[in-house]
C-alpha cells in the first residue's frame, strides 16, 4: 500500500510504499557435509524454507529545480526474515525461525544527480551529466551465517552527447564506475577449508 504526492506543479514528486512479502517454500543454497562435522567436505544442494517473510518501506523523492536539472533519491528499509525452523538435520542443530535472509540489507539507499542542456553551435544535440550514489547495507552472508556482506557505498559519473530528434539516436558517452575503487565485498564463501571473497568490480572507464 502507498502514496504518492505531487506539488509545484509537478516539480517535486514523493512516493512511499509499505509492503509485505509472504514465501513458501522459498529456496536456499545449503552445503551438506559428505563427513560429518566437516563442512570443508560438502557439495551445495538446494532446500526449501518452510515459511519466511519480508516486510518494510520503499520511499523515493525527485526534484527537478529547474530545467535540464534533476535529482532522485530513493531508499527502502526491509526485514526478511525465516517463520519456521530449518535445516532440523543439520549436526549443528536447526536454523531458528527469526533468522535473517541472506544478502538481504536492512537498509539501501540511492541518489541520482544529472543535468542536460542543449549544446551552443550544435542544437540539435544534448549535453549531459549524471552521478549516481548507492548505498547497500550490510547482510548475512549465508542462512549459517561465516560473515557478512555489503556495507559499502559506491559513485558512477557520466557524461554523454545525444541527439534525440535524429532517426538514428546517435550517442556519445564516457562513464567511470565505482569512482572511488572502493573494495566492497559482494560474496562470501567456505570451501574445503579455502575462503572465498568477491568484490565489486574496482573502478572502470
Amino acid at each position: 500500500i502507498g502514496v504518492r504526492t505531487e506539488w509545484l506543479d509537478r516539480r517535486v514528486r514523493f512516493d512511499t510504499t509499505l509492503f509485505y512479502l509472504d514465501w513458501s517454500e522459498l529456496q536456499l543454497t545449503l552445503v551438506v557435509p559428505l563427513v560429518q562435522n566437516r563442512p570443508d567436505t560438502g557439495f551445495n544442494i538446494i532446500a526449501n524454507v518452510g515459511a519466511a517473510h519480508s516486510e518494510g518501506l520503499e520511499s523515493s523523492l525527485e526534484v527537478l529545480p529547474f530545467s535540464g536539472a534533476k535529482f532522485v533519491s530513493a531508499v527502502t528499509w526491509m526485514n526478511a526474515v525465516t517463520d519456521v525452523p530449518f535445516d532440523e538435520n543439520n549436526s549443528q542443530g536447526p536454523v531458528p525461525a527469526g533468522t535473517r535472509l541472506p544478502g538481504t540489507p536492512r537498509f539501501q539507499w540511492a541518489n541520482v544527480v544529472s543535468y542536460e542542456h542543449r549544446l551552443p553551435y550544435l542544437r540539435s544535440w544534448l549535453g549531459g551529466l549524471a552521478l549516481t550514489h548507492v548505498h547497500l547495507g550490510s547482510s548475512p552472508d549465508n542462512i549459517r551465517p561465516e560473515g557478512e556482506v555489503g556495507g559499502y557505498d559506491t559513485i558512477d559519473a557520466r557524461v554523454f552527447f545525444t541527439q534525440p530528434g535524429s532517426r538514428f539516436l546517435p550517442e556519445i558517452s564516457v562513464a567511470v564506475n565505482n569512482l572511488t575503487d572502493v573494495r566492497g565485498l559482494s560474496f562470501h564463501n567456505d570451501v574445503q577449508g579455502t575462503v572465498l571473497r568477491h568484490f565489486v568490480t574496482p573502478r572502470t572507464t
